[in-house]
């Protein structure tokens, strides 16, 4: 590896740092803390009791125009009046702030962690100025959500996109909109949001100025809310939560290792080391959720370091200007290069360390732990332990490659086990990886079925609706030898055996062998307990996940149709899964509430018949998800043998059972009770299911 790399001086481009750390910060001589227009200064703006005057600043700045001069000479004229508040804000005493401006506060959702950020700023320390942008720009940008929300349904994601809702200018006026723009907008802009949660500047190049400034935005934003009684109206969108199993050891007790490691990397730049220590100072004080603020840039900033090292590109160390693209994590994990190469990173980190990112950071069922700090999704105070403790593990696991004397550390038996931890792992949130664990859960529910109370066979009265199917229905056992050696006409007089039989036979016309399949008939036995027999096949089941949905190039011009076909096709199953776990419960619930309501003679004489219908047709619809299920192991089996034709009528196919399992939903549920309709249907899913040769 190049040492330039490891002794990069800044990691602000020419133009990046000419708008940040010069025009930005110019001198804090009071005799300059002034531009004059008219005779007017510029510091006026700030009215006396600390709120930014907006009609005022408006006439300092010009018409809005998207350049980069723009830009500078926007920040060129502000920057005397972020010194000014930086000097007004920084007079203050943490109380005065917070009797004077809570009530202001109150259009963002964790207040207190705004409070919070006045007190760093006391402190003055080096880090002070990163740590707080970091938290206020995060909750600025959830906030600002918030308010959209007064006047749309959709909210965009992106802060450049919120910043040009027409709504939101609405709200807030234009003039309040234009300095959001300078501040946190467009990359030509000073755009500090983008520059610290991707981890570009190092404490020394973010001025207190601008974080002051940014306290004093939030201020006077709360101001205009209330003058114009729009505070009230306001309400905060759910917050997300994040959980993760523990996979590491215990950190606590290993903090010493973890400090040794952060302060001998030469992955990590000095200029940046404080923030690595601080992360971890936060973590022993048990403020989890700033840990995982104060990490999760540096730790994207580290792993670009990676992938300029792996795919030897090291202009891409350096903060994009408007026309390029910054080295975000969304590249750093992308299967491709820009230029459509293909990046080296996975050879370079190995499958298993690149599993554990795309897990944490990627995949829609996995925490996005990054996606949802950075956009202020997370409550701070509520981010637990694992969550710091999983993200500081991935840290040292990278970190200490680039130690100096890595060959001994790796010998070392606390490294050779943490080595073993993430050799063995795999996905827990890829899109196969969840909808393993919905068919597992989903054959729990099934197998526990045996266990619902039944009426005896003198009070049950047979239902039309269902006898003619029963008499065909057999309750002979499941012989347990391979099913390909079972009784012929076993098939023939099981209309389920029969439908699961030609099922198999459509997944393996292509001539795959029998030997495809595992024996998986015993799933399809009426109210058998098939949880372990269905854990022990998926647990035989290796499919790849990493990049496996990824499309050809990095501009996606270039499509795969065998993995868009598969894309489509898991997203149906998994719908359908989630469906018919909430139906398998749901039918539960009511059979046990209902037969408690027989025993104690609770129930008309209307709920007395449906409830003996429920019972009659119990059997049908528990055979109807078995074969789903069965259907579903079967799949992901010969998922990776699917070829462009066979996946069209795989994605026809199910998405009837979609239709079944939405319906079945709606039809069981105990103020529906239309169980007649759910019989017959299940009744009918078998049978399509033994058409599915016709259609192909």
């Amino acid at each position: 590896m190049d040492e330039h790399l490891y002794d990069a001086d800044t990691c602000l481009s020419q133009n990046v740092y000419e708008i940040v750390c010069q025009i930005g910060a110019c001198p804090a001589n009071k005799d300059q803390l002034s531009v004059e227009s008219s005779g007017r200064k510029i510091t006026n703006c700030l009215r006396i009791n600390g709120i930014i005057d907006w009609d005022q600043l408006a006439t300092f700045l010009p018409d809005y125009e998207d350049s980069a001069e723009y830009y500078k000479q926007c920040t060129r004229i502000l920057s005397p009046l972020f010194l000014h508040i930086q000097f007004y804000y920084n007079h203050l005493t943490y109380r005065d702030f917070e009797s004077t401006y809570h009530v202001h506060l109150s259009w963002i959702s964790q207040k207190l962690v705004v409070l919070k950020c006045f007190e760093l700023l006391e402190g003055q320390s080096e880090t002070a100025a990163s740590h707080t942008l970091l938290l206020l720009t995060a909750l600025i940008e959830r906030g600002l959500g918030d308010l959209v929300y007064l006047k749309v349904k959709h909210c965009p994601s992106l802060l450049r996109d919120l910043l040009n809702v027409n709504e939101l200018s609405c709200l807030l006026s234009p003039n309040i909109i234009q300095l959001l723009k300078i501040l946190i907008g467009p990359p030509i802009s000073l755009n500090l949001r983008n520059l610290v949660w991707h981890g570009f500047p190092s404490p020394s190049e973010i001025g207190l100025q601008f974080a002051y400034s940014m306290i004093c935005v939030l201020v006077s934003i709360g101001n205009h809310l209330i003058e114009n009684e729009l505070m009230a109206t306001i309400s905060f969108r759910q917050q997300f939560s994040v959980s993760l199993p523990q996979i590491f050891p215990d950190l606590p007790s290993r903090l010493g290792f973890v400090r040794q490691v952060f302060h001998d990397s030469r992955l990590i730049l000095s200029s940046l080391r404080p923030l690595w220590m601080l992360s971890l100072e936060l973590f022993e004080k048990n403020r989890y959720g700033e840990c995982v603020v104060i990490l999760m840039p540096q730790f994207e900033h580290a792993m670009r370091r990676v992938y300029i090292i792996a795919n030897n590109c090291p202009q891409r160390l350096m903060t994009a200007e408007n026309t390029a693209l910054f080295t975000t994590f969304d590249e750093i994990l992308n299967k491709y290069l820009n230029n459509s190469t293909e990046n080296q990173l996975r050879n370079f980190v190995g499958d298993s360390y690149l599993i554990l990112l795309l897990d944490f950071l990627v995949y829609p069922a996995g925490p996005r732990v990054r996606d949802h700090v950075s956009h202020g999704e997370l409550i701070i105070s509520e981010v637990p332990q694992i969550t710091a403790a999983h993200l500081i593990w991935l840290c040292y696991i990278i970190a200490i490659r680039f130690v100096p004397n890595y060959p001994a550390c790796a010998q070392n038996e606390f490294n050779k086990n943490i080595e073993k931890i993430v050799n063995e792992y795999t996905s827990l949130f890829h899109p196969l990886s969840v909808i393993k664990n919905k068919i597992f859960d989903l054959a729990q529910i099934l197998s526990h079925w045996s266990s619902i109370p039944r009426l005896d066979a003198s009070d049950l009265k047979a239902d039309a609706s269902v006898s003619s199917y029963k008499s065909h229905l057999t309750n002979t056992s499941f012989n347990q030898q391979s099913h390909r050696n079972s009784d012929i006409m076993l098939i023939h007089e099981n209309p389920v055996m029969k439908a699961a039989s030609v099922f198999e036979r459509f997944l393996l016309s292509d001539g795959s062998s029998d030997e495809a399949l595992p024996n998986l008939h015993r799933i399809l036995e009426p109210f058998s307990d098939c949880s372990m027999l269905v854990k022990k096949r998926l647990d035989e089941l290796r499919l790849n996940t990493i990049y496996r949905h990824q499309r050809t190039s990095f501009n996606r011009l270039f499509e795969d149709k065998c993995s868009s076909d598969e894309e489509e096709l898991l997203g149906i199953v998994s719908k359908i899964l989630s469906a018919l776990l909430s139906s398998s419960e749901q039918i539960c619930n009511v059979l046990n509430i209902r037969f408690s309501q027989w025993k104690n003679r609770e129930l008309r004489s209307r709920q007395r018949n449906t409830y003996m219908r429920m019972q009659n047709g119990f059997e049908e619809i528990s055979n109807a998800l078995r074969l789903i299920l069965y259907i579903m192991l079967c799949l992901l089996f010969q998922l990776d043998d699917l070829n462009h034709e066979k996946s069209l009528t795989l994605i026809k196919f199910m998405k009837k059972i979609q239709k079944y399992s939405e319906n079945l939903k709606t039809q069981t549920n105990i103020n529906c009770n239309k169980w007649d309709k759910a019989v017959t249907q299940s009744v009918h899913l078998i049978e399509i299911t033994t058409a599915i040769n016709v259609e192909h």
